[in-house]
């Protein structure tokens, strides 16, 4: 680990699923970099197993049991960090229902339930919008204010079996922009990160290059290298630092190189023949 430069001293962050994965690497840099972080998911358990290593090196931080797809603990969210430190300076709009899309939550269009689909919106940007309903007027208070939104590269380009997925994360773009409009006179900025490829999770990696077709794909992708949570933690600590109080509204692409020349799909001719 980087030693640390405390970009982030006397700050106070909520990272929504911040259980695992991305969250989990953006509320160890946080903590490494001085930031008070309030750990938010469904799992207390690896939640307080967060928690724990972030104290074993010195940092601060506590759990806040919440699940996005529910207003009420969203409140309570914002309230914990605003009840053990005073005030709320950053939130990351991180939770996204990894494991429903991996148990079957997604499908084509036509095949896609509407109970399916409304989840998906209210996980993935029903709760985000609820998050910076609750933590805006902290952020008013203090004249300050910086809200990181996690998109995806699948609001860029379609991805079949997406369709929720992707349409959130399209509106999640969009949503940044009016936050941005809306709260830069208060000295509040809003700002998304198009992530791209980042397998996480344990021997994720591995697996998709032991795949000889999810490899074919990745190495289409014009990729610098496989992805880490890592690089979208330091995007989500760019975007969040004093440094950055210039940026607002603006979409942070962390892809290795992935939209530049994303897979390109069999050409067939004008007689439809490969």
């Amino acid at each position: 680990m980087y030693k640390s430069l405390n970009r982030l001293e006397d700050k106070v962050a909520i990272i929504t699923g911040s259980t695992k994965g991305l969250g989990k690497a953006t509320a160890m840099k946080f903590a490494h970099e001085g930031c008070k972080v309030v750990v938010s998911g469904r799992d207390g358990e690896a939640g307080k197993s967060v928690v724990d290593e972030i104290l074993r090196n010195g940092g601060e931080a506590i759990f806040t049991r919440a699940d996005v797809a529910v207003e009420d603990d969203i409140k309570n969210l914002i309230q914990s960090a605003v009840e053990k430190w005073g005030k709320l300076d950053i939130l990351v709009n991180n939770a996204a229902p990894s494991d429903f899309i991996a148990g079957g939550g997604e499908e084509s269009v036509e095949n896609q339930s509407t109970e399916n689909w409304e989840y998906m919106f209210r996980t993935c940007i029903t709760g985000p919008f609820w998050a910076c309903k609750y933590a805006i007027p902290h952020m008013k208070k203090a004249g300050a204010g910086s809200i990181v939104n996690i998109s995806s590269s699948s609001s860029k380009v379609g991805l079949k079996k997406l369709v929720g997925y992707s349409s959130t994360k399209g509106a999640m773009n969009a949503f940044t922009r009016q936050l941005a409009v809306e709260y830069g006179e208060f000295g509040i900025r809003s700002n998304c990160i198009i992530v791209g490829y980042v397998p996480s999770g344990g021997n994720a990696s591995q697996k998709v290059l032991d795949d000889p077709v999810t490899r074919a794909a990745v190495e289409k992708m014009s990729l610098t290298r496989m992805g880490r949570p890592e690089d979208v933690a330091y995007a989500c600590l760019v975007l969040s630092t004093d440094e950055a109080e210039f940026l607002t509204g603006i979409e942070f692409t962390v892809d290795g190189g992935m939209l530049v020349q994303p897979p390109v799909a069999e050409v067939r001719g004008p007689d439809g023949q490969s």
